[in-house]
This record gives C-alpha cells, sequence and structure tokens, in this order.
C-alpha cells in the first residue's frame, strides 16, 4: 500500500456520475421541502425557516443545474 502522502483523492469509489449526483439532490430536496413545511406549520424561529429554505434554494439550484446538462 502507497503511504498516504501518495494516494489519489479521485478512486472511481469517489465519484457520482450526473444521474447518481441528480438522484441523490432530489432525495436531498424533497427531505429540505418537507422539514421546510414542519418547520413553517411548528412555527419555527424565522431564522431557522430562512436558513432551510436558503439551503433548499442552493440544492434546487445545483439540481437544476444537473437537469439541464
Amino acid at each position: 500500500m502507497r503511504p498516504e502522502s501518495e494516494r489519489s483523492d479521485w478512486t472511481d469509489t469517489d465519484l457520482l456520475t450526473n444521474e447518481e449526483a441528480r438522484e441523490r439532490l432530489e432525495e436531498a430536496v424533497g427531505q429540505l421541502k418537507a422539514e421546510l413545511e414542519e418547520r413553517r406549520a411548528d412555527g419555527a424561529a424565522p431564522d431557522t425557516v430562512a436558513e432551510l429554505a436558503n439551503r433548499l434554494a442552493r440544492f434546487q439550484e445545483s439540481l437544476d443545474g444537473l437537469r439541464s446538462r
């Protein structure tokens, strides 16, 4: 086995295809949407809701980028 300093960070097990990344992001977007709705319904603090909404927007933007490829 090669020393840590000589090992590549780019192994086959580390890479996702666009389809795999899209599927994972779709799942994450669905989970975030559900969590955001739950937090809103529970009357969560505005900062918490805003943070989740921002995260959702970033995930959605990434997902839209993958879908356009």
